[in-house]
């Protein structure tokens, strides 16, 4: 499950509607107990890529990362939300 948090690095981000931002859920772990919640914006791109790589499944909300569903192996899962 990917963690999806509020992107504010982007120079033309609205930085009060970034804080708004309806995309993000809280306490993923507990709404995903048997699942591993990942923040891709702490890892670097190699370890996006080696970590997707090995998944069975991905979910997360759109515009979380979900582009990394291009590394997933053949027959992985992938759900995403609309907000």
């Amino acid at each position: 499950v990917i963690d999806r948090q509020p992107y504010f690095a982007h120079p033309r981000v609205d930085m009060e509607k970034a804080a708004k931002d309806t995309r993000t859920l809280p306490d993923l772990r507990d709404i995903f107990p048997n699942s591993r919640v990942i923040r891709l914006h702490e890892m670097s791109f190699r370890q996006q890529v080696e970590l997707i790589s090995r998944a069975h499944t991905l979910k997360g909300v759109h515009g979380a990362g979900l582009t990394h569903l291009l590394w997933l192996p053949r027959g992985a899962e992938v759900t995403e939300w609309q907000p």
